[in-house]
């Protein structure tokens, strides 16, 4: 019986085992890719060696402080004694790990990953370690990086050198030719200096982003560079001199940083991504964009352009997000809304945007449209064909604006329609049908305007709203039972607590309660205290009443108990007088 316990303990998917200072956990995940077995290790001096062991695809130490924080061949040999084919990850986490014992590398000849993150380690290999592919020594305090300490690995593909303390990079990258991901994000570089990264010319990831550069002295040119990320540091211009040619670049991150111009001499053939948010860009060159057919996503939100000439985007692309949102735009030449028939997501946000923006010829092009921010404009009408051609639109916002009408069929032919919003807007009225046609309205927002009255048959055309608000109108009444009729799958509901007719309210409002809506304005609402009160008094009363009941009850039982008995009668004695004239 012992030893079949054993056996499952050896097969099972969870265990446990302690050997050479160390507690270990044995796991297998099938879903892995690269190593379906693991054994995370913590060191605790209290445990004695039992047995060496053979070695796992991937071995994790963590947590506990090594001895002098160093971690030697021999102490490691007792995790893995056996089969050093096996061992081809290492992770070494949160350990207070100095000192690696370059002897390792050569005992284990297929140990390619090596994660030295959140330790306190000085970079310092041996060729013992060239076959390491990727590294990570991420979250180590690094302030210098030496000549000599990644010199020898010579099969390096990825280094995470991220959140340490790098003023400079130097010439400690300089015999990494194999290398292809760069990551130096979250330092403290100043600057690029010519030569830093000009041997790693199969660079394909390079990320500088978060750290205080302020310029780039050494021209980026990377024939194999897809993605670079140059975001949240102190840039102000990027010239031709700096990007001289990166054909292969698919993805540019340049935001926040302090950008006021963008020059138009940089080839990009075939970048998908553009992110230059959060700088004070004024304008952009027509000749920019406008030769990139590859782009997809463009954001430029958070900046001061004051309007987008004719032609900035390429006649022939793929762009399918634009955010423009939080500029200072006033205008954008309807030219640029014909090379936007694979747009999906188009953001203009908190600009200065009147009606043109919106007329009929410049929206027609968008019939890929899924969502429209035009919130926070100064639009103050739209026409009946504004939207007509926007049937995939799932979100409209005209949120705070200027409007005061609505043409009677404006979102008709939005079928695929899920959320409307316009509050803060100067609307006085409602057309009948406004909402017709939109079956899969879920979110309808009118709050916030001038409207007078509101008709619930409105809503007959949008069955499914399950969030409607319209708080803070001119309202004198609402019809709240043919609401609750017509919208069964409503969920949530808010309008003025003036509206609630203590009368006519209680029944209405044990329905909401009884089916979870949410009626937001309830809360300040007396007729919902009151009835709320109301069900509680009488909650309360039925509660005391049913106490004094029991309590009356027990006294009967109590009293049956100890006097119930019956009492025997006592019998008196009556002295007999006999007859004397016996």
């Amino acid at each position: 019986m012992k030893a079949i316990f054993q056996q499952l303990l050896t097969i099972s998917f969870l265990f446990r085992c302690v050997l050479s200072g160390f507690e270990c956990k044995e796991s297998v995940d099938s879903t892995r890719e690269v190593c379906k077995t693991e054994l995370r290790c913590r060191f605790d001096e209290d445990y004695d060696r039992i047995e060496k062991r053979f070695c796992r695809c991937k071995i994790t130490i963590e947590h506990f402080p090594l001895p002098d924080n160093t971690l030697t061949f021999d102490l490691f040999s007792g995790i893995c004694f056996q089969r050093f084919n096996n061992l081809k990850q290492l992770w070494i986490q949160h350990a207070d790990l100095q000192y690696l014992d370059n002897n390792i590398f050569e005992k284990y000849p297929n140990l390619v990953h090596l994660d030295l993150s959140d330790n306190q380690v000085s970079l310092n290999f041996s060729k013992h370690a060239e076959k390491i592919t990727t590294l990570n020594a991420s979250y180590n305090k690094i302030d210098e990086l030496k000549d000599e300490a990644l010199a020898d690995l010579k099969s390096l593909r990825v280094v995470d050198l991220s959140f340490n303390r790098l003023a400079q990079i130097g010439t400690g990258l300089k015999n990494l030719k194999s290398v292809e991901e760069v990551y130096m994000n979250n330092n403290q570089l100043t600057q690029i200096e010519e030569n830093d990264f000009e041997p790693l010319q199969k660079l394909r990831i390079l990320n500088l982003a978060h750290n205080f550069q302020v310029s780039i002295k050494s021209p980026l040119f990377f024939l194999h560079l897809q993605e670079l990320y140059l975001n949240n540091n102190r840039l102000k211009s990027i010239n031709a001199q700096e990007f001289v040619r990166l054909p292969s670049l698919r993805i540019l991150k340049i935001g926040n940083n302090l950008f006021e111009t963008i020059s138009d001499n940089h080839l990009f053939e075939q970048l998908e991504e553009f992110h230059g948010e959060n700088n004070q860009i004024k304008a952009l060159n027509g000749h920019i964009l406008n030769k990139l057919e590859n782009l997809k996503m463009v954001n430029l939100s958070n900046n001061a352009l004051k309007n987008i000439e004719g032609d900035t985007f390429a006649t022939s692309n793929r762009i399918k997000v634009v955010d423009l949102s939080s500029n200072k735009l006033a205008k954008i030449d309807p030219r640029n809304f014909r090379n936007m028939n694979n747009v999906s997501f188009l953001n203009l946000h908190n600009n200065s945007l009147t009606q043109e923006v919106i007329s009929c010829d410049n929206l027609q092009n968008l019939m890929q449209l899924n969502v429209l921010d035009l919130s926070y404009n100064e639009i103050s009408e739209i026409y009946t064909c504004t939207f007509r051609k926007l049937e995939k639109l799932q979100k409209l916002s005209l949120l705070a604006n200027h409007l005061k009408t609505i043409p009677p069929s404006a979102f008709q032919t939005l079928h695929n329609l899920q959320e409307l919003n316009l509050a803060h807007n100067q609307l006085t009225e409602i057309p009948e049908n406004s909402f017709q046609g939109l079956g899969e309205l879920r979110n309808l927002n009118i709050s916030h305007n001038r409207l007078t009255k509101f008709d619930i048959d409105s809503l007959d055309g949008s069955p499914k709203v399950t969030k409607f608000d319209l708080k803070c109108n001119n309202l004198t009444e609402i019809d709240l039972k043919l609401l609750r009729d017509k919208q069964t799958v409503l969920r949530e509901l808010d309008f003025d607590d003036s509206l609630i007719k203590c009368d006519a309210f209680g029944e209405v409002f044990y329905y909401f309660e009884k089916n979870e809506i949410t009626v937001r304005s309830c809360a300040a609402s007396g007729c919902c205290k009151n009835h709320i009160s109301q069900k509680l008094l009488i909650g309360i009363i039925v509660g005391v009443i049913v106490c004094l009941l029991a309590a009356f009850g027990l006294i009967v039982i109590l009293y049956k108990l100890l006097c119930g008995r019956k009492k025997e009668p006592k019998i008196h004695l009556v002295p007999i007088i006999q007859n004397q004239n016996h």
